[in-house]
């Protein structure tokens, strides 16, 4: 058996390379597009990475799955996640196939829809890793929507422009960041409308998306140099530990309790309120007909207390080890 400080080694690595992980997917399958499927012009890195990706986030899905006792309940609440870990290997054929018949439109056609569907899985798989350790926030939001315009613009583009998609996601992500290098430009009216909506949508959302992340650093920084202060004071006093009364040592407990509690506080960014009375094994309260949206989040979207099951089972074996 391992270790309680060996598991919580485990639990933190697992915590911090499945987020990063995540990334590395969403970024290489929007950086290729439909050429993420044609293994042949790979390079042998991506090309291990990403097995190597896929191979880790089945065997969390499985585990996690396995660990749930509803487990349909789990499959409808993780549909992306299950679409995301779907091999593409036999629609890859299929599209060869159509190839080898001299049917290259529809091949081409059928990797465009396996791209589309593959990346809003992927998009929500890496929002809902992120959201089961790091809880979710305003970036999280503002990333999404600004990789789904950059997407959805490449592929407008690279259909009314005749370019292909690296050409197309270069464009855009040139013109939403205002550079403009000027390399490839729309040329067809259909082109230049995307180019509108792209310089209104992707600056709005990259102007979100930087925003964000400064109130997000500035309010970090803040909040570290309070605690430092009030931490350091601490210190201080009790290097002078014989000279403490018990009531300075009361004092200095609740001081400690009230910053502990502050700091949970700032760092919860869910409600508890907003989630329904889910458990582990599924079970869920019927949702209300008032709202679609409220019953679609209710049984089609993670939460992320049934998305850390794994380590509350390892904390729960902890304790049973300690008694």
């Amino acid at each position: 058996m391992l270790s309680s400080l060996k598991k919580r080694h485990l639990v933190k690595i697992y915590e911090i390379t499945l987020p990063v992980m995540a990334l590395i997917s969403l970024f290489t399958l929007m950086s290729l597009g439909a050429n993420f499927f044609k293994y042949s012009i790979q390079p042998k890195m991506i090309f291990l990475i990403n097995h190597l990706i896929w191979v880790v986030f089945t065997a969390d899905f499985l585990i996690r799955m396995h660990l749930i006792e509803n487990k349909k309940h789990f499959l409808t609440r993780h549909l992306a996640e299950l679409i995301a870990i779907i091999p593409v290997y036999p629609f890859i054929l299929l599209a060869q196939l159509f190839g080898d018949i001299h049917m290259s439109a529809a091949a081409a056609q059928i990797l465009e829809i396996i791209f589309i569907i593959k990346f809003f899985s992927y998009l929500i798989r890496t929002f809902v890793t992120q959201r089961r350790f790091i809880r979710t926030n305003p970036l999280h939001y503002a990333a999404a929507v600004t990789m789904t315009a950059l997407v959805v613009a490449a592929i407008l583009f690279s259909g009314f422009e005749g370019r292909n998609y690296s050409d197309s996601i270069w464009w855009a992500f040139s013109t939403a960041s205002t550079t403009g290098f000027g390399d490839i430009v729309p040329v067809t009216p259909e082109g230049r409308l995307v180019g509108m909506f792209l310089m209104v949508v992707g600056l709005a959302c990259i102007s979100m998306l930087t925003g964000v992340i400064a109130s997000m650093m500035m309010h970090s920084s803040a909040l570290s140099r309070s605690e430092s202060s009030v931490v350091a004071g601490i210190i201080k006093e009790l290097y002078k530990f014989s000279e403490l009364s018990e009531n300075d040592i009361d004092d200095i407990c609740l001081v400690l309790k009230t910053l502990k509690k502050k700091h949970l506080e700032t760092e919860t960014h869910i409600n508890p309120k907003s989630f329904h009375k889910d458990n582990v094994s599924g079970k869920s309260e019927p949702s209300s007909p008032k709202s679609l949206s409220n019953w679609l989040h209710k049984t089609f979207i993670s939460d992320p207390r049934e998305d850390s099951i794994i380590e509350k089972k390892l904390s729960e074996e902890k304790k049973s080890n300690k008694k």
